[in-house]
């Protein structure tokens, strides 16, 4: 009987989807209306800092892939409803 070959392989698949569950799931946080005196607070250790930006200030910032795409999509979103 001839052996099949693995396209990908189990480990790398579950990487992947993983990685496209996550940023699904960003996509959604992103999408969150909150109120305006919302204020974020550190519970777990895993955020060192929030940060309230303008929207200029965040097209400057040096972020890191995710998080540019993340906050791309909610720029754009913005500048889409916007009046």
């Amino acid at each position: 009987m001839a052996e099949t070959k693995e396209f990908i392989s189990k480990g790398r698949l579950d990487a992947l989807t993983d990685g496209v569950f996550a940023f699904a799931m960003t996509l959604l946080v992103v999408n969150l209306d909150l109120p305006g005196d919302f204020r974020p607070q550190n519970q777990d250790g895993e955020v060192s800092e929030f940060r309230l930006l303008t929207f200029s200030e965040v097209e400057c910032e040096v972020l890191t892939f995710e998080a540019a795409l993340v906050a791309r999509h909610y720029l754009q979103r913005r500048r889409a409803r916007a009046p």
